[in-house]
């Protein structure tokens, strides 16, 4: 059954401009990965504290799963409003 209602449609052109940027995301990762510095030491070891170190797999996927768990939410949303069952 396909919904009549425009709020109850998913929004193909979000879908396809977070697909575009997700695709652009882990390609630019993937290209330029042996440039990246293999970990990123935020703060030094000092006092009480040990250093703080974020790996390179880690900083090349923060962006990417940043904007799945965005908009996540947003297309469950919709499928959901599409079934009749809208409850986020």
């Amino acid at each position: 059954m396909t919904p009549t209602s425009r709020s109850a449609r998913l929004p193909i052109g979000v879908v396809v401009v977070a697909a575009s940027a997700l695709a652009f995301m882990i390609a630019w990762s993937a290209v330029h990965w042996s440039q990246m510095v293999p970990t990123i030491v935020t703060r030094e070891a000092g006092g009480n504290h040990g250093a703080s170190i974020i790996s390179r797999g880690f900083s090349a996927a923060a962006m990417p799963v940043t904007l799945v768990l965005c908009q996540a939410p947003g297309f469950v949303e919709a499928g959901l409003a599409g079934c009749g069952g809208g409850w986020l």
